[in-house]
């Protein structure tokens, strides 16, 4: 075992949620989605560590601006009664998941046509000057 003392009572912490029964009438708990923000970035969003599903992640966040893509989740904080850095989170978007597995595709049967009039098809005779 190690020798380090355990964290003072005032230390902020990241704590499980709320008790709640199952459909067959078990009790169990229901983890909440927490997320502390820390200092802030260059850029003026800040720093989060947030606790889901039995994991902790490391991101940053910021205000969305109009007309600007969305680069990960919409949030939702409300501030916790624990700590006044650390909040309670809803998650309004989820991120944009890819439909397709490799690199976009862009080559299009159009762009194809194209090349094909502009550089020439199969059946020319390659030595052939323009």
């Amino acid at each position: 075992m190690s020798d380090v003392p355990p964290p003072p009572a005032s230390a902020p912490r990241i704590t499980g949620g709320d008790a709640v029964a199952s459909e067959k009438g078990e009790v169990g708990t229901k983890a909440k989605d927490l997320v502390f923000v820390g200092g802030r970035t260059d850029d003026g969003g800040f720093r989060v560590l947030r606790s889901r599903e039995n994991r902790l992640e490391v991101g940053e966040m910021r205000a969305p601006r109009e007309g600007q893509p969305l680069m990960g989740e919409l949030v939702k904080l409300e501030p916790s009664e624990e700590h006044e850095q650390l909040f309670e989170c809803e998650t309004l978007v989820e991120s944009p998941v890819r439909t397709k597995a490799g690199p976009p595709q862009v080559a299009s049967e159009a762009y194809r046509s194209g090349w094909e009039r502009i550089f020439g098809g199969d059946g020319e005779d390659p030595s052939a000057l323009n």
